[in-house]
């Protein structure tokens, strides 16, 4: 299996690892740290994700587009922001577009608006989207830009176009094919596109609630709304880091992850504020059952549940130091033929700022359905308890688990009539000794990368980790190849290092410029491994294995409900 890496210096680097091979891509001259790889997409083809070229994005505002594998650079464009996302868009839509947009009228036709392309008669052309940090939006004619990149006398000159509520300030942008340039409130911290209906991208930031916008029409769908402010009066903060289409279910519906250990759910149908909300860091998050209720001491079940409370969550880091930085889901199987059917499950990866990978599954539909039904039949109330005994006790609970400022905020939910949602987690495992900074899955293993310099390779279904690699430098952005989704590898595939050897640190003498340069600048601390002695509490299985609460949450959906949910 084959992937590749973009690095905190610039660099890209392939690795292989049926070989353990790990070849730069890209000269090692050109390494800068104002040149860290942001984002990293496909365009080659007539469909524009084929494995010919690859678009970079930068933190310093570049956007090149490379032939691979040669990696010669045969268009560049820059803005003086870093770029969020940059990926191919088309002109025209293809079959599975169709199919989606005619589904979308019936449920929701203001969703789902007459769609106005770019430029009349160009229906087979591709257009190149960027999304800048400082809130600008670029639609690029692919072909022009290949054409005309570098020569400086074929720009052209395009009106930015204001999308309220920025500020008009009748601004205008120079650049070799440039189509249109939008222009939104910023600071952009998240921006995320459908993977079919490429057209709409969904934008959020720093107390910027997430909205949808459309390319085609230039006009935005849906804008989201803030959490529910507290039950003192105070608006609550929304830090929006990541934002991941949950297509399983639906293309109306997205996760977004915030800088505070939260996990917001959004649906465009049915309402602007969040339909589902959970805390990785919310210990009561861990829900109680009616079981637990009517059965335990409420000093016992504290003492039951202890263990596998640190193993879920690492105490010595809080909601307010713990930040989710990617969420990832495993990418859709759209067969056509048989129609555009959705389910009722998902599954939702998320990573931390502190190492940690969660396995999520959403719920909703039917399946949510048949979750609680078991969980109505298998906790029925004991008979010789009286209501006094319980009122008596649930208020003794609430006293010592539900205090005022854990309570200060209304639960969030979807307004009746409407799919309600709920997520379970699954499984909690340290995976790195730093920051996971990108995750991304190709269907049956996921791929990480992390500022401890390390990437690894984990089976999704089993949570078996196959492969751990040292890069040499911090790695900020990852990409699989789309010819490998959903292929089955045996473990001969995942070459491990030979019995004795150690993962080695250093380079061989004449590699030096190999090394990543940011160790010689100073660091705030966060990009370095975190001390042993931080997981001296944790289970013996940290690191690069599982943690138990993998193999206790492995039972059946209901018992999955009944220790790892959420929410009630």
């Amino acid at each position: 299996m084959k992937y590749l890496l973009g690095g905190s210096t610039g660099l890209i680097k392939e690795v292989e690892t049926a070989t353990r091979s790990l070849r730069n891509l890209l000269p090692l001259e050109g390494q800068n740290l104002d040149r860290k790889v942001s984002c990293m997409s496909w365009s080659g083809g007539p469909s524009g994700d084929e494995e010919t070229e690859l678009t970079v994005g930068r933190d310093d505002g570049s956007v090149e587009v490379y032939a691979y594998p040669a990696m010669e650079r045969k268009a560049a464009v820059k803005l003086d922001s870093k770029c969020l996302c940059a990926y191919i868009l088309l002109n025209k839509q293809g079959t599975r577009q169709q199919g989606l947009y005619h589904r979308g009228l019936t449920v929701a036709k203001q969703l789902y608006p007459d769609p106005v392309y770019f430029e009349k008669g160009k229906a087979q052309e591709k257009y190149l989207c960027c999304v800048f940090q400082n809130g600008f939006c670029l639609v690029i004619n692919y072909g022009d830009l290949l054409k005309h990149a570098g020569k400086g006398d074929n720009d052209r000159k395009v009106k930015v176009t204001y999308v309220a509520p920025a500020e008009d300030n009748g601004e205008s942008i120079s650049l070799p094919g440039l189509v249109i340039a939008y222009k939104f409130k910023g600071p952009i911290s998240a921006a995320q596109r459908h993977s079919v209906l490429s057209n709409r991208l969904v934008m959020g930031g720093h107390n910027i609630a997430p909205f949808l916008f459309d390319l085609y029409t230039g006009s935005i769908l849906w804008s989201g709304k803030m959490p529910h402010g507290t039950l003192l009066g105070l608006q609550s903060t929304l830090d929006v880091k990541c934002i991941c289409f949950l297509e399983d279910l639906g293309p109306d519906l997205i996760a977004v992850s915030t800088s505070d250990s939260y996990i917001y759910l959004y649906d465009f149908i049915c309402q602007r504020k969040p339909v589902y909300d959970m805390n990785i860091c919310d210990r009561r998050s861990q829900r109680f059952t009616a079981k637990h209720f009517l059965g335990h001491d409420t000093a016992d079940y504290s003492a039951m549940r202890k263990k596998e409370l640190k193993q879920s969550v690492n105490e010595f880091y809080t909601s307010s130091s713990r930040s989710i930085l990617k969420l990832a889901t495993i990418p859709r199987k759209w067969d056509m033929s048989k129609g555009e059917e959705f389910h009722c499950s998902t599954d939702l990866i998320a990573s931390d700022n502190v190492g940690s990978i969660y396995h999520l599954k959403v719920l909703t539909g039917d399946a949510l359905y048949e979750v609680v039904e078991k969980k109505l039949k298998k906790y029925q109330p004991n008979e010789t308890m009286t209501m006094e005994k319980v009122s008596e006790y649930i208020i003794k609970a609430r006293k010592r688990f539900g205090s005022a400022s854990a309570n200060d905020r209304l639960i969030h939910c979807a307004p009746p009539n409407y799919q309600q949602f709920v997520c379970q987690v699954k499984g909690c495992y340290n995976i790195h000794n730093g920051a996971v900074v990108d995750i991304s899955c190709n269907g049956k293993y996921l791929i990480t990368a992390g500022l401890d310099r390390f990437t690894n390779v984990y089976q999704v279904s089993r949570k078996v980790p196959l492969f751990h690699m040292y890069c040499n430098q911090k790695q900020t952005c990852v990409i699989p190849f789309p010819g490998q989704f959903f292929e089955t590898y045996d473990t001969s595939e995942f070459k491990e290092l030979e019995n004795g050897a150690t993962e080695t640190k250093s380079t061989k003498k004449g590699e030096r410029d190999a090394m990543d340069i940011d160790n010689e600048l100073p660091s705030d601390g966060r990009d370095y491994a975190i001390s042993a002695s931080d997981y001296s509490d944790e289970s013996d299985d940290s690191g690069t294995e599982m943690s138990e609460s993998d193999d206790v949450s492995e039972g059946s959906d209901d018992e999955d409900y009944d220790s790892d949910d959420g929410s009630d």
